[in-house]
């Protein structure tokens, strides 16, 4: 893994961030936003292809169609977040938009799937892939995705549970899952490279992923506290909204003077709310 110190940063031949401007600013207070590395990154081929394996190597879902069995798989996933009152947006999966359906590609979910439902699908994705491996425990490649999603799912927990300061266990146990998960990927991806399956795709963001799980055993910081964005994608995700239903020539104009209209109205109600 690289690793660079501020000095050599400044001093390299590359454009530079305006943040160098800044006083007190330096390359290790730069974190990498865990919400744009797996939820809307690593996830997307990691979901992709199990399903792909589920679908060709498994019975799960029945003798159908893969529409059918991804019918089947998703009306399961929607089943366990009824009955765990997890209210997330939801997409059924199709041998489209999770990219099953070509196997000369690697799959991917596509950009339907939100973050929020990539974090929520991740409790299923672990709980179903160690029940297929249990029954199953003489495939290796069951086994070792379980260990791999496993592995990022207590990550995942641990930093949700988490404080703004981690302890020191807590900031090794999510540095070592990150890391006992990257390497079960590596294993994966050779194993289907030798298989001629196009599943388990190696990206940078896996990079990505290798230098927040050691930045987290370096400061204790909770990346899920402060180095994600959920909050700064939902503002956008509002923009949006307002956005679409302005006139091309006029939308910089009243797309903040609808947004200022909407917040002024939401006050306006929370006043009266109040009774204030």
């Amino acid at each position: 893994m690289t690793q660079i110190s501020d000095r050599d940063y400044r001093n390299s031949d590359r454009p530079l961030s305006p943040w160098v401007l800044v006083k007190g600013w330096h390359l290790q207070t730069c974190f990498h936003d865990p919400m744009h590395v797996l939820y809307l990154g690593t996830l997307r081929d990691l979901y992709g292809s199990m399903l792909s394996y589920w679908l060709r190597k498994t019975n799960y879902g029945g003798a159908g169609s893969y529409a059918q069995r991804l019918r089947i798989i998703s009306h399961d996933l929607k089943s366990m977040c009824r009955a765990r009152q997890l209210k997330v947006t939801f997409k059924v999966f199709t041998p489209t938009n999770t990219g099953v359906d070509k196997a000369s590609e690697f799959p991917e979910l596509g950009s339907a799937f939100k973050a929020a439902f990539m974090k929520t699908a991740l409790q299923f994705f672990t709980e179903k892939s160690i029940e297929l491996a249990e029954k199953s425990p003489e495939d290796e490649l069951l086994c070792l995705m379980a260990v791999c999603v496993w592995n990022l799912h207590a990550a995942v927990c641990t930093m949700d549970h988490g404080d703004l300061i981690l302890g020191d266990r807590e900031a090794k146990d999510i540095s070592d899952c990150i890391r006992n998960h990257l390497i079960a990927w590596q294993h994966l991806a050779y194993r289907f490279e030798l298989l001629k399956m196009k599943l388990f795709k190696l990206r940078p963001k896996h990079h990505s992923l290798d230098h927040l799980g050691s930045q987290v055993a370096r400061t204790r910081i909770n990346p899920r506290r402060v180095m994600s964005c959920w909050n700064d994608e939902s503002f956008l995700g509002y923009l949006k909204k307002i956005g679409i239903k302005c006139h091309v020539k006029t939308i910089l104009e009243r797309l903040y003077q609808r947004y200022i209209l909407g917040l002024a109205l939401r006050w306006q109600e929370t006043i009266k709310g109040v009774g204030v």
